[in-house]
């Protein structure tokens, strides 16, 4: 029988979640966030956001976590989109 009651839908969810949460990285969600949220400052020479960009790139490779050139250069023109 599936579980189709509210409650039964949530206990599976919650099931998963603590699954799942058990193997995330802690160090991989913080680079995630440094990579992902960040936007170029105003007045920031754009070299300079260039550099901060490809450090975070770096410290992200450190925890074994490869962006490839794609990903990359999507993330990148998101961070100077003001």
């Amino acid at each position: 029988m599936e579980k189709t009651s509210p409650k039964q839908i949530w206990d599976k969810l919650e099931l998963g979640r603590a699954v799942y949460v058990h193997d995330i990285d802690p160090k991989v969600v913080s680079k995630k966030q440094k990579l992902y949220g960040p936007k170029m400052k105003k007045g920031l020479d754009l070299v300079e956001h260039i550099n901060i960009f490809n450090q975070f790139i770096a410290d992200f490779g450190k925890v074994d976590m490869k962006i490839d050139d794609e990903d990359r250069a999507i993330i990148f023109l998101q961070s100077i989109y003001c």
